[in-house]
C-alpha cells in the first residue's frame, strides 16, 4: 500500500510520518533549517507480512503544489492533516480538490496540534473537516486526534494504516509496464537510478525499458521494492530502479515497457472542471497538463458538436482535446490533472478517452460515439460497447490505448465479434455489420455486371473507393478477402467478378474500335482526343470510351490519360523521338519534343507526363532525362 500525505504548510505532515516510522523525510539541509518541505520525502513501515507500507510526504506550501501532484498519483490512500489551530486552509482545499480529480478514493484526518486549541476549537475543526470531505463526496471512515510533541494517537493511526494495508487489494499487474520518474539521481559504483511508483504491468531485473520523452532504451540491472532488494516490482509498489551507466533521464519523464504506445501530442479527454474557478475558458485556452510527474504546455480545445457555448464555465465537465507542444506516452483511464499555462490555479482534470487523440474541430457523432465507449471502466466493456455500436476496431490501436501489451490474447471478443486482416493489421467488428457490408459489397457487384455487361468485372480500387465512404477501407477490403476466398466473387484479369458471370459479347465495341483504330492510324502522332474521334467518326463519345476501355483490356490500345487514348505503335515512335534527342545529348524540353514529333503544346506536355508516369522518362525541373531506353521496345512493340 502507498500512503500520501496532503494539507496546508506547518501542520505537521513530516512529523507524523517521522513518528508513525522512525524516518525524517526532509533530507534536505534547506528544509531542516526553514522547517519546511521542498522535495517529496519517502518512508516505509514494515508490516509483520508482506512488503512494508510505503510513505509519500509531500510539500505544503502553495509555491510547490507541482511537487506534491508528483508525489500523490498512483496512491492507495491520502492522510489528510490539518492543524486544530489554523483549521482548514487554501492548500487544505486545493490538495484535497488534486486527489478527488485523481481520484483517490480513501482519505483519512488527522487533527494535530490538539495541545493549542481546547475542546470546543477541535470539535469546530473537526466538523468543518468531516463536512469538508462530505461535499466532497469522500465517505469518512475514521478522524484522528494527535500530538506530533508527544506522539498522542500517532499509535491509532499507524494502527489503522497497518489494517488498511491488509485489506489493500493487489493492483493489475497484466498492463505494459509504466513508471513516472519522481526521482533521478546518480550512485557512485552503481551509475544511474531512478525511483517511482509502478503504474501499471511489472518489471525485472534483466528488462529492458524505454525512458521517455528521451526514446532511450535501457536495462535495468536491479532493483530495490519499498526500500527491499526484490527481483520484480508490480504495479502499485513503489521501487528504484538500477539502470546503470552514465546515462541521463529527465525527472518527470516515464520509464515504459516496450510494448507501450507511442507518445502523443493529441489526447481526446473527459475533462471537469472545478465548480470553485473564479473564471471561465476560452476555446484554445493555454494550459499545463499533469500526467504523474510530468507537466507539459499544451492547448485546450472543445468539442463544438457538444456545446454551443463558447465559453467553458467553471463546474462544466465535458469532451475536449489537448493539444500539447510536445509529445505525452497516456494511456486510456489514465487520471490527469490541469493547471492554468502561468501554473498559479488548478483547472480541473479528468480521465483521458484516446491517447492517440483526432483534432478537426468539429467532431461527427461517430466520433464522439467511439469516445463514449471508450470511457467505459474497462477494455471488455469498451469493446463490447464499440462493437453494439458497429465501429471498425485498429486491434493494435486499442490495445495500445488500454494499455494492454500487444502479445496478449486475452482481447474480449465476444460472439456478436468479427475479427478479420487487412492491412497488414487486425480488425474487429460485429457480425452484423460484417453481414451488411458483405451483402452490399456482392450486390454492387452484381449491380455493376448489369451496368456494364460486356466488361469482365470492377477493379478493386473502384470498388473499395465506392465501399470505403460507407464501411471504411479495412472492412471493405476484408470483406473482400472473404468473399474472394470462399468463391462468392473471383478474380479475373485483375477485375473482382461474381462467379460464374461471363462478360457479353463485344461485337460492338469491336466494330467501334475498328472505326477508332483507323482514325488513330491516320492521325500519325498527332493523337486525337476520345472527343475528337467520335466527331471525326460520328460515333457517340460514350460508345468510344467502351471501345477504348475494351481494346486496353486486350492490349490494342494503351490509355494515356482520360481523354486520350493511343496504338502501341503510335507511342513507340514517339518513344523513338525521345532516344534521338537523348542520343544526340540534346535537351528534352517541351519545346524540343513537340518540335521532334510536330504535336502541339497540350499533347506534348500529356505524352510527357504519361513517359514520366511509365518511368521511361524523368522530369528535372523543366526537362526531363531518360531513365529506362528498352522500355518502349519491351512495353509497345507488339
Amino acid at each position: 500500500m502507498i500512503v500520501a500525505t496532503a494539507g496546508h504548510v506547518d501542520h505537521g505532515k513530516t512529523s507524523l510520518i517521522k513518528h508513525i516510522t522512525g524516518v525524517d523525510t526532509d533530507r534536505l539541509e534547506e528544509e531542516k533549517r526553514r522547517g519546511l518541505s521542498i522535495s517529496l520525502g519517502y518512508a516505509y513501515l514494515p508490516q509483520e507480512t508482506g512488503l512494508p507500507v510505503g510513505f509519500i510526504d509531500v510539500p505544503g506550501h502553495h509555491r510547490f503544489i507541482n511537487t506534491m501532484i508528483a508525489g500523490v498519483g498512483g496512491i492507495d490512500l491520502a492522510v489528510l492533516v490539518v492543524a486544530a489551530d489554523d483549521g482548514v486552509m487554501p492548500q487544505t482545499r486545493e490538495h484535497l480538490d488534486v486527489l478527488r480529480l485523481l481520484g483517490v478514493q480513501r482519505i483519512v484526518p488527522v487533527i494535530t496540534k490538539i495541545d493549542r486549541v481546547d475542546e470546543q476549537r477541535l470539535e469546530t475543526v473537526e466538523n468543518s473537516v468531516g463536512k469538508l470531505l462530505q461535499n466532497l463526496r469522500w465517505k469518512q471512515e475514521v478522524l484522528f486526534r494527535v500530538n506530533n510533541q508527544n506522539g498522542f494517537g500517532v499509535d491509532s493511526v499507524r494502527a489503522y494504516l497497518l489494517r488498511c494495508a491488509t485489506q489493500c487489494d493487489m493492483r493489475n499487474a497484466s498492463g505494459v509496464f509504466r513508471l513516472s520518474m519522481d526521482r533521478v539521481f546518480h550512485i557512485k559504483g552503481s551509475g544511474l537510478v531512478v525511483t517511482g511508483t509502478v503504474t501499471s504491468g511489472s518489471i525485472s531485473t534483466g528488462d529492458v525499458v524505454l525512458a521517455q520523452p528521451d526514446g532511450a532504451s535501457l536495462r535495468v540491472r536491479g532493483l530495490r521494492v519499498h526500500d527491499r532488494d526484490a527481483p520484480i516490482a508490480i504495479a502499485g509498489q513503489r521501487c528504484a530502479l538500477n539502470l546503470g551507466g552514465k546515462g541521463e533521464v529527465a525527472r518527470g519523464g516515464w520509464l515504459l515497457g516496450s510494448d507501450a504506445a507511442p507518445p502523443s501530442k493529441c489526447l481526446d479527454v473527459h475533462l471537469q472542471l472545478l465548480a470553485t474557478l473564479r473564471f471561465s475558458l476560452k476555446h484554445l485556452t493555454p494550459v499545463k497538463l499533469y500526467l504523474g510527474s510530468q507537466r507539459v504546455t499544451g492547448r485546450l480545445a472543445r468539442y463544438k458538436r457538444e456545446t454551443s457555448s463558447p465559453e467553458l464555465k467553471p463546474g462544466d465537465a465535458f469532451t475536449a482535446h489537448l493539444l500539447l507542444d510536445e509529445p505525452v506516452p497516456a494511456f486510456t483511464g489514465q487520471r490527469y490533472l490541469l493547471r492554468d499555462a502561468s501554473e498559479e490555479t488548478l483547472l480541473g482534470g479528468g480521465v483521458i478517452l484516446d491517447p492517440q487523440g483526432i483534432y478537426h474541430g468539429k467532431m461527427g457523432e461517430h466520433r464522439l460515439a467511439y469516445l463514449e465507449a471508450m470511457s467505459e471502466p474497462t477494455p471488455d466493456a469498451a469493446l463490447r460497447r464499440l462493437l453494439e455500436q458497429d465501429q471498425v476496431v485498429d486491434l493494435a490501436l486499442f490495445q495500445g490505448a488500454w494499455n494492454i501489451p500487444q502479445e496478449t490474447a486475452a482481447l474480449p471478443v465476444t460472439d456478436a465479434g468479427r475479427a478479420f486482416d487487412a492491412d497488414s493489421k487486425s480488425w474487429l467488428t460485429s457480425k452484423a455489420k460484417w453481414s451488411r457490408a458483405e451483402q452490399e459489397l456482392v450486390f454492387f457487384v452484381a449491380g455493376w455486371h448489369q451496368e456494364h455487361p460486356h466488361e469482365t468485372g470492377i477493379s478493386p480500387g473502384m470498388l473499395r473507393r465506392a465501399m470505403a465512404p460507407k464501411h471504411g477501407t479495412p472492412l471493405v477490403l476484408g470483406v473482400l478477402s472473404a468473399c474472394l476466398k470462399a468463391g462468392v466473387l473471383n478474380l479475373s484479369e485483375g477485375f473482382v467478378l461474381q462467379a460464374g458471370f461471363i462478360p457479353h459479347a463485344e461485337g460492338k465495341a469491336a466494330n467501334d474500335w475498328r472505326l477508332i483504330e483507323e482514325c488513330l492510324l491516320a492521325s500519325g502522332c498527332a493523337i486525337p482526343l476520345l472527343s475528337e474521334i467520335a466527331a471525326s467518326t460520328g460515333m457517340d463519345l460514350e460508345d468510344v470510351k467502351k471501345a477504348a476501355q475494351s481494346a486496353v483490356k486486350q492490349s490494342l490500345a494503351l490509355r494515356v490519360s482520360n481523354r486520350r487514348y493511343a496504338l502501341p505503335s503510335q507511342l513507340l515512335e514517339l518513344a523513338t523521338g525521345i532516344i534521338r534527342l537523348d542520343t544526340a545529348n540534346a535537351e528534352i524540353s517541351v519545346v524540343a519534343a513537340k518540335q521532334q514529333w510536330g504535336t502541339g503544346r497540350n499533347l506534348t506536355i500529356e505524352i510527357l507526363e504519361y513517359f514520366d508516369d511509365i518511368r521511361f522518362t524523368q522530369r528535372r525541373n523543366n526537362a526531363r532525362v531518360v531513365l529506362d531506353e528498352s522500355l518502349p521496345a519491351r512495353l509497345f512493340s507488339a
